[in-house]
């Protein structure tokens, strides 16, 4: 096993496998691959869209750097559910539904209009997560993505 691996956490790769490929956690379609250590987490400055992490109960526990660039937020204003004040005040309870379908499927993914903090500006994300398992099946966190879809 590569040391980059540890063996006490796994994650349900996404179906559409794409978003953590670049993050080089090459998951396949179905089976369960390993997630990286607290340490190899700093990768999430390497993913080029805005990420996170969050708790077992979908509490964000940190962002990329690309999160607090484009939002505006500080890491404590971001924490728990202070990220969804980003967000379109229309589009905060559609997001809060599909947290909770997510808590069922272990897939959770959503368009939702994302502020911009240089302008005020709102543009379409689609946000992506897979829930982080440990090896018992026990959910231990989410790990996500969003991506800029609005075609301007």
């Amino acid at each position: 096993m590569p040391a980059c691996l540890t063996k006490k956490r796994s994650i349900l790769a996404h179906p559409e496998n794409t978003w953590l490929a670049f993050a080089g956690w090459p998951p396949r379609i179905g089976k369960v691959t390993v997630l990286p250590t607290q340490d190899e987490m700093k990768s999430l400055e390497e993913i080029p869209q805005l990420a996170w992490r969050c708790d077992a109960f979908g509490q964000r526990v940190e962002c990329n750097r690309r999160w607090y660039e484009y939002t505006g937020q500080t890491p404590d204003e971001a924490r728990s559910f202070g990220w969804m004040n980003s967000l379109h005040p229309d589009d905060r309870h559609q997001v809060a539904v599909q947290m909770f379908k997510a808590a069922e499927t272990g897939v959770f993914q959503v368009k939702y209009r994302l502020r911009r903090a240089s302008d005020g500006s709102y543009r379409w994300y689609l946000a992506q997560a897979v829930r982080i398992k440990d090896t018992e099946g026990k959910t231990t966190g989410w790990l996500g993505k969003a991506i800029d879809i609005q075609q301007e």
